[in-house]
């Protein structure tokens, strides 16, 4: 029925080989397949991270979020849309179409098919590509992106998973989020990609999981789809219907069923796997779009489940270093290539400077959550430092630019010698000023670390949030069970930040007779290189009487420094 879509766990290894099915004819006669039901309700829930994993595996039959989008949003989706629906390349049954692409338009879909196949899953990419920036332009012309809207929120509820789109390398990412128009009915199917894109070696073939997302867009009399207690088996090829793509009703007897009813802004998850139907709408006049008839438009998207041993587990270059201080890509022109083409659906930890790794990504996530704010309407940037906020803040305001600031942090005191490491800002910033936060960002290297992103995200519910702005001042969503600063490494930070200090003055300390000696109240240590220049040039600003072979020299002796006290302050947080 619908596309392929986003994937829970990324990918990282090519497919494996494929092999050609051709479905079994029936078995007139047979009762259904004996299936123990593993619903544990059947009314709908609402959205949420364990209710989405409940569909995924099964044990929910829908979920229900309504109001996920306005209906002036959907109306101007459709008027955005409802021209352009076009019908799928390949289908079976009822009139299907949608603006987008569909993998199945393009796979082998018999024996017969697989043995004379030619590029088409080439071209398959190569329209997936082409597409890439389809959502986006919808939502320049209404206000939003639903689909980033919709997979935006499963990543802040779900941070644990790469939802991503489903990929088999460079150049093969498959494209997710149709606009589907379906006004006929359909016969009893399911939607199961082992099954149905077993023909050759589609990565989407491997998933053990699978569910389907539909947000409905148009105002329609009918349309309903009746999803059934019957989950799809080898026994159920025996009640394939011959003459359609779909299975005979004896499968369903006596089984339980729910009932997904299209209404505008409302967005339904379902198991794709269990056994559903499709009932037809009643066609009426539509002059406000200048139809004939108005389309069941609705945003859809499959998403599968595909287990760590068939990706190789999380992305990490270089491999294995998740926390480095640097990135071994080849060129510097790579690195810079890599962060402007937005790689986040294949990559999680990179350069930081150039790109925000998962940790960092994901606390962002819970920020959105706790203050409720559109991530399409504002981005967020997180600080350690209240000043480094404030610093952006000054310089973005420079530009005309209206940005919050929100301070999050325990509410149980810190000792005197703390460094606040439970504590960082977020910087709220309107779309469409990415290029010019990432100008500064880029340069300063005043950014959160990977390991502070995950120590606050340990201890996120701890935390209170205050800003000017009154909706973005929250209370701990529980008080710590332990005092946060009790443990080791922080109780130990300012002994070891002193005896780092005194540790690279003696090194530094020349042995030649009439050189004063390297005092450690002369070494400052900073979180990352590009934060050391740029203070270093900010004092250098102040006295322009230094020699430039002096500034030379002291900033490659300022970075080599810095870059072993980051090795040895991190080690140390490890340790």
């Amino acid at each position: 029925m619908s596309q392929y879509a986003a994937t829970a766990r990324t990918l990282s290894r090519a497919p494996l080989v494929g092999k050609a099915i051709s479905p079994a004819l029936p078995t007139l006669g047979k009762a259904a397949p004996p299936y123990q039901s593993k619903w544990k309700r059947t009314a709908p829930v609402p959205l949420s991270g364990k209710n989405f994993l409940d569909v995924l595996f099964n044990r929910t039959p829908v979920i229900k979020q309504p109001g996920f989008l306005g209906r002036d949003e959907c109306f101007a989706h459709e008027k955005a849309l409802s021209h352009r629906i076009a019908p799928y390349r390949y289908y079976t049954g009822p009139l299907l179409q949608r603006v987008g692409c569909a993998q199945f338009e393009y796979q082998a879909q018999a024996a017969a098919d697989f043995e004379n196949r030619k590029n088409e899953k080439e071209e398959y990419f190569k329209v997936a590509q082409s597409l890439s920036g389809l959502h986006q332009e919808v939502a320049d012309q209404t206000g939003v992106n639903a689909w980033e809207k919709v997979i935006g929120t499963l990543r802040a509820l779900l941070p644990e998973y790469e939802i991503v789109r489903a990929s088999e390398g460079p150049g093969k990412t498959y494209f997710s989020g149709n606009f589907r128009a379906l006004n006929d009915s359909t016969c009893l199917h399911c939607d199961w990609t082992p099954y149905d894109a077993a023909t050759e070696d589609w990565i989407i073939n491997q998933v053990t999981h699978q569910a389907v997302f539909n947000l409905y867009m148009a105002p329609v009399k009918g349309g309903r789809t009746w999803v059934h207690d019957v989950e799809w088996s080898e026994e159920c090829i025996n009640f394939r219907d011959p003459d359609t793509y779909g299975y005979r009703d004896e499968i369903i007897h006596g089984r339980h069923n729910v009932i997904v009813k299209p209404e505008v802004g409302d967005l339904w998850f379902f198991n794709s796997r269990n056994m559903h139907q499709v009932e037809k709408v009643e066609p009426e006049p539509c002059p406000e779009l200048g139809l004939p008839y108005r389309p069941r438009l609705c945003l859809s998207s499959f998403i599968g489940l595909l287990p760590e041993h068939k990706t190789g587990g999380p992305h990490i270059y270089p491999p294995g270093t998740p926390h480095a201080v640097s990135s071994s890509l080849p060129t510097w022109q790579s690195v810079i290539d890599f962060a402007t083409a937005g790689r986040t659906d294949t990559i999680d930890y990179s350069y930081q400077r150039f790109l925000f790794c998962k940790p960092i990504r994901s606390l962002v996530e819970r920020v959105r959550q706790r203050l409720q704010f559109d991530p399409y309407r504002l981005g967020c940037y997180i600080f350690p430092s209240s000043d480094d906020a404030d610093d952006y803040d000054a310089q973005l305001q420079q530009r005309n630019i209206a940005v919050h600031h929100v301070r999050f942090r325990s509410p149980v005191p810190g000792p005197a010698t703390s460094t606040l490491y439970l504590a960082f800002s977020a910087l709220l910033v309107p779309h469409g000023f990415r290029a010019d936060v990432m100008d500064i960002w880029v340069n300063l290297g005043t950014g959160i670390t990977t390991r502070h992103a995950e120590y606050c995200l340990d201890h996120f519910d701890e935390l209170i949030s205050t800003s000017s702005l009154s909706r973005y001042t929250t209370l701990a969503e529980k008080m710590p069970d332990h005092n946060p600063y009790s443990e080791e490494w922080i109780s130990r930070g300012a002994l070891d930040l002193a005896d780092l200090k005194d540790f690279i003055a003696r090194l530094v300390t020349s042995a030649e007779r009439g050189m004063s000696p390297v005092k450690a109240e002369d070494v400052f240590i900073f979180p990352n290189e590009m934060n050391a220049i740029y203070n270093a040039s900010e004092a250098i600003a102040l006295h322009k009487s230094v020699l430039t072979m002096l500034w030379r020299s002291w900033m490659f002796l300022l970075i080599t420094l810095q870059l072993l006290a980051s090795t040895i302050h991190l080690a140390t947080q490890n340790a």
